[in-house]
């Protein structure tokens, strides 16, 4: 209430001394102008917030006074300044708040939004909580997870992050929440288990028991025809099976593709049998199981590149499924939000999100 009342207070100041200023235009600009320094001052100082997402968190506002104003100066033409102003600002608010409703963004609408992407993070959230301590590498990932999903509402900042995972950790003991999640829209509950595999393969090995949650987890929400688990090991889990290939040629999990190929041909030189004639036997016999690990890590590393995976993206019309090359634009809609999304010529696939809601577009299939 005490900020409603601040910042009506700066925004009725710059609309009166922007009025004595430049008539009707300033009074818009004056107003305008304080209602910006308020919620940057907000934003900046007491929620820690940069200014990028800035208009998708203050849209609702914005309409609201622009609507506001139209109204204010009409109603002082037609009634004078006095009933004219009242007028305006009672209906104003009153017509800023439905077509706010009408665009879809009403605070209702908001903290529907909101507690959307807080159900999607419940069980990974369970997840990160069954170690105590917490284990950092699945932390980063789950706070990476709930940026992505917050970005596209403007609320990606730390404070912001750290909020809708404490939504979450206190949905995942709420008896409606869960008794629910079985019989929500099947995109939530693929996008919950996706989470919770992101989470797992965070780490260098994943606890069996943790695994096994996944599994009962699927199986709880119904997703066996989906094959979540298996589709996931087959794309992006092949990443975590590239680690211990990493490791034969000395690279850290974040080794390029040059650094790969450099570190290969400098191991070949090494170890390969013309390099190693003349010494004892049991140390030509290493080299050779030196060599034969090396191919067979270096071979793992250049076929289970994302890229080379197939990607089914949802077609425009509703149940159909379409499997791009990448090479030709096409249209698709987003498995989780349905918005239709146009993409371009020449994309890389695996990467691809959704203009909505920031999800991933494409889902992984087996090469043909």
């Amino acid at each position: 209430m005490v900020e409603y009342v601040v910042t009506l207070t700066a925004v009725m100041a710059g609309f009166f001394f922007g009025g004595m200023w430049g008539g009707n235009l300033g009074s818009f600009v004056g107003g305008l102008g304080a209602l910006f320094l308020c919620l940057v001052v907000k934003d900046v100082l007491f929620l820690e917030r940069t200014l990028e997402g800035f208009f998708a968190r203050h849209r609702t506002e914005i309409a609201g006074f622009v609507v506001v104003v139209i109204l204010v100066i009409l109603g002082s033409y037609l009634l004078g300044p006095t009933w004219g102003t009242l007028i305006g600002l009672v209906g104003g608010r009153t017509a800023g708040e439905w077509i706010a409703g009408r665009l879809g963004w009403s605070a209702e609408q908001a903290q529907n939004d909101l507690l959307m992407r807080a159900i999607q993070l419940t069980y990974p959230m369970a997840l990160v909580r069954m170690d105590s301590p917490p284990d950092p590498r699945e932390l980063k990932t789950i706070h990476e997870i709930a940026r992505l999903l917050l970005q596209p509402l403007g609320l990606h900042h730390k404070r912001d992050v750290q909020n809708v995972l404490d939504i979450s950790r206190k949905l995942i003991d709420e008896p409606d929440c869960v008794n629910w999640l079985p019989t929500a829209d099947e995109e939530l509950r693929f996008r919950i288990v996706w989470n919770c595999l992101q989470v797992i393969y965070s780490r260098e090995s994943i606890p069996p028991e943790k695994r096994q949650f996944v599994v009962e987890l699927e199986q709880f929400l119904n997703l066996q025809s989906l094959n979540v688990i298996g589709v996931y090991d087959r794309s992006v889990g092949i990443q975590y099976m590239r680690i211990p290939a990493l490791h034969v040629l000395g690279l850290s999990a974040d080794a390029t593709d040059s650094q790969i190929d450099a570190t290969y041909r400098d191991a070949v030189r090494q170890f390969h049998p013309d390099r190693v004639q003349g010494v004892p036997d049991h140390l030509s016999a290493l080299a050779r199981d030196k060599m034969v690990q090396i191919n067979e890590a270096y071979h793992l590393l250049k076929t289970s590149d994302p890229a080379s995976l197939k990607y089914n993206f949802r077609a425009v019309e509703e149940d159909a499924v379409i499997t791009p090359d990448g090479e030709s634009g096409f249209l698709c809609r987003c498995w989780l939000c349905r918005k239709a999304n146009r993409i371009p010529d020449q994309v890389v696939l695996h990467s691809l999100r959704c203009g909505g809601c920031h999800a991933l577009l494409g889902r992984p299939v087996s090469p043909a």
